[in-house]
C-alpha cells in the first residue's frame, strides 16, 4: 500500500467560523474519502467531527482537502441514536 502525506498548515481545516450550527470546541475530526459505494452529491471527501458538548454527529464535505468545506446541514447521528449515556445516572 503507498501513502502520500502532505502537511497542511494554514490553519484548522474547519473551523466555528465556517457555521453557528458547528459549536465552538470541535472534537475528534475525522477525514475519509467517499467509499464508491455511498451514492450521493455530496463532495468527494467526508469530514466527521462533533463538539464537545454536541448532541450530534457533524459531516461536511468537500471535493478540495484543503478548502470549500460545506456543512451538512442537521447532522448526521444523534447522540439519542447511539446508546450512550444522554442523561445523569440516577444515584442510589
Amino acid at each position: 500500500m503507498k501513502i502520500k502525506i502532505k502537511k497542511y498548515n494554514k490553519g484548522p481545516i474547519i473551523s466555528p467560523e465556517i457555521s453557528s450550527e458547528l459549536g465552538q470546541n470541535i472534537q475528534g475530526p475525522s477525514i475519509i474519502k467517499k467509499p464508491t459505494w455511498i451514492n450521493n452529491k455530496l463532495g468527494k471527501y467526508l469530514l466527521y467531527f462533533a463538539d464537545h458538548k454536541g448532541d450530534h454527529i457533524k459531516l461536511a464535505h468537500s471535493n478540495n482537502l484543503f478548502h470549500s468545506w460545506e456543512i451538512y446541514k442537521g447532522g448526521t447521528l444523534g447522540l439519542f441514536q447511539s446508546n450512550f449515556l444522554t442523561a445523569p445516572p440516577e444515584i442510589p
